[in-house]
């Protein structure tokens, strides 16, 4: 059995198409909201977005979509093996058929990436990988429809990815509120998480965070940022 484990929490992925990996530890750890309440985690996976806002905002419900089957059954697992199993919910549908009765304050997502590469022939990798199985247009729209209008959605996605993605999110309500670049090595830009709201903001924050050292260590920023997550000493 594959487990991965965190400080509070541990995560099974046997059954999970993608495992657990930097960029959900720095989107999980850049999150920051205000108001999270109501959480919706769209496209869980393991549940290990989901499972990390549980751990940081303590008085939240969490719901958490996932359409593959498989992947949902070790989300599942991992959140009745967790601390917080009263307050975490998954639902195997594709988010866009998802209808909530009440909306979120606060929406995160680690969606398909490869837009422009092939399809992968495991219909099922397909399905997590690739953004022709839920485009970023359709994925907004949806957003919108689910947050409240103070609530926030933090994504994310390719660092060459950026601009197109922003202007297909401006160009269906959402505009970005904050904006940083992930480094895999100094001056590597490999993603980009944003933080979206359906309000215009005055002033855009802008930030940057490297994850490892030129030996491949871990950075002391990234060992900061995560250090409420990781259960062992990176």
């Amino acid at each position: 059995m594959s487990i991965f484990h965190f400080k509070e929490f541990s995560i099974r992925q046997d059954n999970s198409i993608l495992k657990v990996g930097t960029d959900a530890m720095v989107l999980g750890s850049l999150v920051n909201s205000e108001k999270a309440k109501q959480i919706l985690d769209i496209g869980t996976g393991t549940g290990v977005l989901a499972l990390m806002m549980a751990q940081k905002y303590e008085n939240a419900k969490l719901t958490a979509v996932e359409i593959d089957v498989l992947s949902a059954d070790d989300c599942e697992f991992n959140f009745k093996s967790s601390p917080w199993k009263n307050r975490l919910e998954v639902i195997v549908k594709n988010i866009l058929d998802f209808e909530a009765e009440n909306k979120f304050d606060l929406i995160i997502c680690n969606p398909p990436f490869y837009s422009n590469s092939l399809a992968n022939e495991d219909q099922r990798k397909a399905s997590a990988k690739h953004t022709a199985y839920l485009p970023f247009e359709e994925l907004f729209k949806k957003v919108v429809s689910l947050l409240f209008q103070e609530g926030q959605f933090w994504m994310i996605l390719p660092f060459q990815d950026k601009e197109i993605v922003r202007k297909i999110a401006v160009e269906n309500g959402l505009f970005p509120k904050t904006d940083v670049t992930v480094n895999s090595k100094l001056n590597q830009p490999v993603r980009t998480v944003f933080c979206f709201t359906t309000t215009i903001s005055q002033t855009m924050e802008k930030d940057a965070v490297t994850i490892r050292k030129s030996d491949n260590s871990y950075t002391e920023e990234y060992k900061i940022l995560t250090a409420d997550f990781h259960g062992v000493q990176l």
